[in-house]
């Protein structure tokens, strides 16, 4: 990890460096007030560790006053939910792994996109907005604890054409439910989490896949009048 250690009386010179603990690290001069290090490598630990860091100019003397620096397990994305989400973003994306930290700097990343706030929710879940990705494809979403360290799991979020309802046949049915409705429409995909949402989402039925513009949806009980059928194939958009 680039550090970035701001302070004064720094100068440039073969020997500066900053010292995490007992472990050195070659510095970068930037200006008298601000210098670059990279952390060193560390003992892998299950927790986090928080080290004292001194500079020195010349090898042997180091600065009488130092900062933290604390290093983390590192963070590792083992599953996500839903893994897919129209191409036009907003998909809330659940990302389970292990150690997530609740800090400022926390982030997610799809692909090269830039890096956007996740929510924490516990050390092993965080919450990822997926952002408009512009066509259909596949990104790998990464975590990042500090902002800049993000994960290498790979695992890949599927953007796709968001489906679209045409028609319905019959558009009419008993209070008690039960009628098996024709739904046609556009950018129908075949999924496990595939329902038909009859006014809210209280009244959702699953969805049997027919083509990609139809699909068969049983309507449930619920009471008399009119209400809109959505389409939905991740169980929220």
């Amino acid at each position: 990890t680039a550090v970035a250690v701001t302070g004064s009386g720094f100068r440039a010179s073969a020997q500066l460096a900053c010292r995490f603990g007992t472990a050195l690290s070659p510095a970068t001069f930037v200006s008298a007030t601000k210098l670059t290090c990279d952390t060193p490598a560390m003992a892998v630990s299950d927790t986090a560790v928080t080290v004292a860091v001194h500079v020195t100019t010349n090898g042997a003397d180091y600065s009488a006053t130092s900062v933290s620096f604390t290093f983390q397990p590192t963070a590792v994305v083992q599953s996500l939910a839903p893994k897919f989400g129209p191409s036009s973003g907003g998909t809330n994306v659940l990302v389970t792994g292990a150690n997530f930290v609740d800090s400022a700097a926390l982030a997610c990343r799809f692909g090269a996109s830039a890096a956007s706030a996740a929510v924490f929710i516990s050390a092993t879940l965080v919450r990822c907005v997926a952002p408009s990705a512009g066509s259909v494809g596949s990104l790998a979403l990464e975590v990042s604890n500090n902002g800049a360290d993000f994960t290498g799991s790979g695992l890949q979020f599927h953007f796709r054409d968001a489906p679209s309802v045409v028609g319905l046949s019959p558009v009419a049915g008993p209070v008690s439910g039960g009628t098996a409705i024709i739904v046609t429409g556009v950018n129908f995909t075949q999924s496990e989490t595939m329902f038909c949402q009859f006014g809210d989402k209280a009244h959702r039925a699953a969805a049997v896949w027919l083509t990609q513009g139809a699909l068969r949806c049983t309507a449930p009980a619920r009471a008399a009048g009119n209400v809109t059928v959505l389409v939905t194939e991740n169980e929220q958009d």
